[in-house]
């Protein structure tokens, strides 16, 4: 940029000087720099707009507005919170407070905690921002203590639920070292700037003893509500319809999928709740992607404690609900559902009917589940006959394993190969070993094999005797570590296929391969509980 479109502030108004949907509410550094900038906020009533572009300068004060102070008038003293300025018929209340330490600290600017709570923010240290955690989006970003910006959608949200404007204050001055006669033909210039949104005064011309450049643009913008708010709470009590996505569930007489709507308020879709939708198993991966806000367990689908739907899954592998409970969910998660309909070819799960049409009881139909249940019976028979669990707590920065851990949704490889891992570390890696070996008097040898699986055959054969089939057991376990090895830790190669043959895997593709693994080692499993809860091993 050339010295005159610098002194002209012609990039501040060719450009915008925020990123994409981000608005700068303040922003300070000091007046020594070159290129120095000052912008505050504060927020008006409606019909500011009238007169609020008559004139460029400011009508409140930057350093003061906001902070509660105490006032004396006529022998009496009040206090005043602040929250309120009214000059020429306009009312102000501010958006962001300047804070100042008498020079012992650097200055800095906050936003309103009226905002903060309206979105219910939180902030991040570690990134010093203030984020929406559903959404896990970035809301007001400190890039330092005296420059903030507030993403635009939920600065524009909150002043229609305010049902008020921003002002945005500008003084910002530049200097160079030309002649402002050689530059620009004058002395001296000076205009108005005036838009439907904003009013400038900018000022260009000599300074200070050695007449260097200098410039200055003042004035005022303003950032314009939505028509009505957008938060979800003024949605939910508002009398404005709520958007619903259709859904097919069969094919009609002329061969077209015949769609419903999932709203069960409108007289049309009355007796349509217990239609039953059907969708591709992929629509799970988003859920079991995030397990720090999705929870899906013994058919249920959870986010955090916003929302939840029951679910079922077809012998092929499709995932079913009821046409009523999408009704309930997010229109944004609607939508989601919407990509992954389609028109079954398949009965739903006999649980599922159980549990939702005749109110029974029924056993968890997921393996990865059902494998998980028996880890914790294991653990508590170990507890009963030797006084500690066979397999460890997980850490904390672990535990979001037992969340993901899960049949696969697609018939891929790579998704078996991250299953299998999450497997071995929710049943290898967590093995005991440190109070097995207290138990056992002869020592494993081999150095060549994970010294785990080793010590729990020693320990196995000890405690239960070689008639139980402890090596049988003890095989379910060196298959899923193999695997995990083999595929998990290297490029698949001759090991690996060599691996799939030896434990019986090498035709199933796959999903049918996980699901083997799945059955045989719950059944090993269950064969182990069932001798340590009839038997006297402690003995």
């Amino acid at each position: 940029m050339n010295k005159r479109a610098f002194l002209s502030f012609e990039d501040y108004f060719e450009h915008n000087q925020d990123p994409v949907g981000w608005i700068t509410v303040t922003r300070f550094n000091s007046r020594s720099d070159n290129d120095s900038r000052y912008i505050f906020s504060a927020m008006a009533s409606l019909n500011a707009q009238n007169n609020l572009f008559n004139k460029y300068e400011f009508e409140i004060n930057p350093f003061s507005f906001g902070i509660p102070t105490f006032e004396r008038s006529k022998n009496t003293v009040t206090f005043d919170p602040g929250q309120k300025y009214t000059t020429n018929q306009i009312l102000f209340e501010p958006f962001v407070i300047r804070r100042e330490f008498h020079g012992l600290y650097t200055d800095t600017f906050d936003v309103v905690q009226n905002f903060i709570l309206y979105h219910n923010l939180f902030f991040d240290r570690d990134k010093n921002a203030y984020f929406n955690v559903v959404e896990e989006e970035q809301v007001i970003e400190y890039v330092s203590p005296t420059y903030i910006r507030v993403k635009e959608k939920y600065l524009r949200d909150y002043l229609a639920a305010r049902k008020m404007i921003l002002i945005r204050y500008h003084d910002h001055r530049r200097q160079n070292g030309i002649s402002v006669l050689d530059t620009f033909g004058k002395e001296r210039i000076e205009r108005d700037i005036t838009e439907q949104n904003y009013r400038y005064h900018m000022v260009i011309g000599p300074y200070g003893a050695n007449n260097t450049a200098f410039s200055m643009l003042v004035g005022k913008d303003i950032v314009l509500p939505y028509s009505e708010p957008k938060h979800q709470d003024y949605l939910s009590v508002s009398d404005k319809p709520q958007c619903y996505e259709k859904y097919s569930y069969k094919i009609g007489d002329d061969g077209n999928e015949v769609e419903e709507s999932c709203d069960q308020e409108s007289e049309e879709s009355t007796g349509h709740f217990l239609t039953m939708i059907f969708f591709k198993k992929e629509i799970l991966n988003k859920y079991y992607s995030k397990p720090r806000f999705y929870k899906i367990q013994d058919g249920e689908i959870y986010c955090l404690d916003l929302w939840s739907i029951s679910f079922g899954e077809t012998e092929d592998g499709l995932i079913h609900v009821w046409l009523g409970d999408l009704g309930r969910i997010p229109y944004n998660e609607q939508k989601y559902w919407k990509t992954y309909n389609v028109v079954p070819g398949s009965y739903p799960s006999k649980n599922f009917v159980s549990r939702q049409l005749l109110a029974k009881f029924a056993d968890n139909e997921d393996p990865c589940e059902r494998l998980l249940d028996l880890r914790a019976k294991l653990n508590k028979t170990f507890v009963d006959q030797f006084n500690f669990k066979l397999f460890n707590d997980l850490p904390d920065s672990r535990k979001q394993f037992l969340k993901i851990f899960h049949t696969l949704t697609h018939n891929e490889e790579t998704e078996f190969d991250g299953q299998i891992l999450i497997m071995a570390k929710i049943f290898v890696d967590t093995i005991n070993k440190k109070n097995l070996d207290k138990l056992i008097s002869q020592k494993p040898s081999n150095p060549n094999e994970n010294l785990s699986l080793n010590v729990l055959e020693c320990f196995l054969n000890e405690k239960l005797g070689s008639d139980h089939h402890t090596r049988t057991i003890v095989c379910a376990f060196r298959m899923v570590q193999t695997l995990r090895s083999a595929a998990g830790a290297h490029l698949p190669g001759s090991k690996y296929d060599q691996a799939l043959q030896r434990f019986d895997l090498s035709k199933h593709g796959p999903k049918a391969r996980f699901v083997k693994i799945l059955d045989e080692f719950y059944e090993r499993l269950y064969f182990l509980n069932q001798i340590l809860s009839t038997s006297n091993a402690s003995l």
